[in-house]
């Protein structure tokens, strides 16, 4: 099935996915995601998984790790890790 035909997300959840791929799989993964979320969009990761060094497509979220974190969300294709 072609993910593009199911639209855009705004929150997408992928945690303990990427611990099973090398770094070439978790680039493609992580761009095939960066393509179907939308500009201000979230994706959740698990606390073992990482983007850094692998895209720039994805970012950080500086107020975004935790179980509980705050309320507002900032800007463009942020990343939270629970």
């Amino acid at each position: 099935m072609r993910v593009a035909r199911l639209g855009a997300f705004d929150p997408m959840f992928s945690r303990n996915v990427l611990i099973y791929f090398d770094q070439e799989r978790k680039i493609a993964v992580l761009d095939r995601l960066a393509r179907q979320i939308e500009p201000d969009g979230h994706l959740v990761l698990g606390a073992a998984e990482t983007v850094v060094g692998l895209t720039e497509r994805f970012r950080p979220h500086p107020d975004r790790r935790g179980p509980r974190p705050p309320k507002t969300f900032l800007g463009h294709h942020q990343l939270a890790v629970y």
